[in-house]
């Protein structure tokens, strides 16, 4: 019987698409897929499984750990396809060899078991383009422009897409002589806007002030056209300069498709990982919006705290700043249910609730409000009880 119920489920991280969701989802992509071929790009299709090496740590962007791995009968290791980028690059390599710039969109199923599930899928569907032999801003503009333009004929309306420069970040790195592990740190503290853990990093680095106030700034260097011209005005590097005339050029050829107001800048967007870049963005920006709006902050514990203040530097000015001028934390544990309030209900109304709900006169009432645990204080909890 347990075997008949687990036939009937699909593993973990999988799932089925069936009725009006499959019709959705066919139709979405004929008609994204009607936008590349109408755009020039023309349409390959790549093995499901592939070569180890097609997708090893030097060429992709998955760990290996969180491969599809299984051997042929020739003893060859195989993996299903995490991503179809680096199979396009295989592709390419083979066939096309004179012909340049090289357009080629795509559409199939991808793979990757996550070592931490936390409710994503592990098979999904990837559709994309590759512009191939061609280095100009113009080029660049033809995909961001291609991204919009999806966008738009998936339904949506209201949307940025964010575009960065890694070249500008990396003139500064070695204009500053930061070594491999530092750069990694550093790297990953920026893409996540946390100016305290830049400052703290390059407290004891010998990184001359100006550099390190670059870096500083890089963790708010994000927005409309005017973001390019803040970062002209904190560095003379060469390449750096040189970096941000690109993003300049991408973005008046941009103007010219019309694409200008969907399209925004952030020089800090340094994350290695696209997926996480996307997600955490989009839920950190909904955070900071609540922070904002906020007049207070409440947190379970002291941690909670020291974590928010220590991530978000706005806040943490503004904590500062209450403080001072009015004796009060903006960021603060909140006085959770630590103590008993009385809040006593008279018997007649109590029969009356219990009648309303069908609840037993003779029967004992837990009402549960929300999380129990040692912040809300133990003794606190054996008393409820």
């Amino acid at each position: 019987m347990k075997n008949r119920e687990q036939i009937l489920h699909t593993p973990e991280g999988v799932r089925d698409i069936y009725g009006s969701e499959f019709v959705q989802k066919f139709e979405l992509q004929q008609r994204l897929y009607r936008l590349l071929a109408g755009e020039g790009y023309q349409g390959i299709e790549t093995p499901t499984f592939e070569y180890f090496d097609v997708f090893s740590r030097e060429v992709g962007t998955v760990p290996s750990r969180e491969l599809y791995k299984f051997f042929d009968k020739e003893g060859n290791t195989l993996v299903l396809r995490p991503d179809l980028t680096p199979s396009i690059a295989r592709t390419v390599s083979k066939y096309f060899h004179e012909e340049t710039p090289i357009r080629l969109c795509y559409m199939g199923n991808t793979f990757i078991n996550y070592d931490n599930y936390q409710g994503r899928l592990k098979e999904t569907t990837q559709l994309g383009a590759e512009l191939m032999g061609d280095k100009s801003a113009q080029a660049d503009a033809e995909l961001i422009a291609l991204v919009v333009e999806s966008l738009k004929k998936a339904g949506l309306t209201e949307f940025q897409v964010s575009v960065g420069q890694v070249g500008f970040f990396k003139s500064l790195l070695k204009e500053a002589g930061i070594d491999p592990q530092t750069e990694e740190a550093l790297r990953r503290f920026i893409s996540d806007k946390n100016l305290f853990g830049v400052e703290e990093l390059l407290a004891g680095d010998a990184v001359s002030p100006k550099l390190r106030q670059i870096f500083l700034e890089m963790t708010t260097l994000s927005g409309t056209e005017d973001v390019l011209q803040r970062a002209r005005d904190l560095t003379s590097n060469p390449e750096a300069l040189h970096a941000l005339r690109r993003l300049e050029d991408i973005f008046e050829n941009l103007k010219e498709r019309g694409c200008a107001p969907y399209v925004t800048f952030d020089l800090g967007m340094l994350s290695k990982k696209g997926v996480k870049g996307v997600l955490y963005r989009y839920f950190r920006k909904k955070e900071k919006r609540l922070y904002k709006i906020s007049d207070r902050i409440g947190c379970m514990s002291q941690a909670n705290v020291d974590y928010v203040l220590k991530h978000n530097f706005e806040v943490a000015q503004r904590d500062k700043r209450t403080r001072q001028l009015y004796g009060y934390a903006t960021v603060e544990i909140c006085p959770n249910s630590v103590e008993v309030v009385d809040l006593s209900v008279p018997e007649d109304e109590k029969r009356r609730i219990r009648d309303m709900y069908n609840i037993p006169q003779n029967k004992k009432v837990f009402i549960y409000g929300g999380n129990l645990g040692k912040p809300q204080g133990i003794d606190f909890m054996i008393q409820c009880l």
